[in-house]
């Protein structure tokens, strides 16, 4: 990458403050607003997180809880657990 995501201002006092910017969705379009852009940028972020809940779920049912040995079933079920 050519230019760092995050970057300080040496000359800004409050040092601690990073300006992070994203090469997608970093610049704002000039006609929305702050608040316009956060609403679209947590409305990707939904869009996505729902289009990868069926595959999880899809997992978590699918794995088979029928084992020969206990440690076996209790380590699938360990996993759907951890995926659900």
């Amino acid at each position: 990458m050519p230019d760092s995501p995050a970057r300080t201002n040496p000359k800004d006092p409050n040092s601690q403050i990073v300006e992070v910017t994203d090469p997608v969705y970093g610049n704002k379009r000039p006609d929305m607003s702050w608040r316009d852009h956060l609403i679209m940028l947590l409305t990707s972020g939904a869009e996505v997180e729902h289009a990868l809940m069926v595959q999880y779920l899809y997992a978590a049912y699918s794995i088979n809880g029928d084992q020969p040995t206990e440690r076996l079933r209790t380590l699938v079920e360990g996993w759907r657990a951890s995926i659900l």
